[in-house]
């Protein structure tokens, strides 16, 4: 019997190439997927041309701390 082909055109560890709003790119990878949800690891790279598969930004996660806040009691 021939093996199916997968019905998910996406896989665990794909990066796609992303354009950003002022012209750049930027990389994103795919971490997991459950049922018909992907979990997507932005990586730190941004430059003008698409990343080559090789670059070792891709490996890596931008990490963020944009929703920081500090409260004060009194």
């Amino acid at each position: 019997m021939a093996k199916e082909k997968s019905k998910n055109a996406v896989s665990i560890g794909d990066i796609f190439a992303v354009n950003l709003p002022d012209g750049r790119y930027g990389a994103i990878r795919v971490a997991d997927h459950i049922d018909n949800s992907y979990l997507i690891i932005t990586t730190p790279y941004i430059g003008t041309e698409i990343p080559s598969i090789r670059n070792e930004l891709l490996g890596n996660i931008l990490l963020q701390n944009r929703f920081f806040m500090i409260i004060a009691v009194h």
